[in-house]
């Protein structure tokens, strides 16, 4: 795995980990949508 990938895998990895993290940790914005 080249640098660039790994730096992209890193991002995408952080991104999804907040995302759900501040889905769970949220219902009530669930509820809004």
């Amino acid at each position: 795995m080249n640098l660039k990938a790994n730096l992209i895998f890193s991002l995408i990895y952080h991104f999804f980990k907040n995302f759900f993290q501040m889905d769970f940790s949220s219902p009530s914005h669930k509820k809004a949508t």
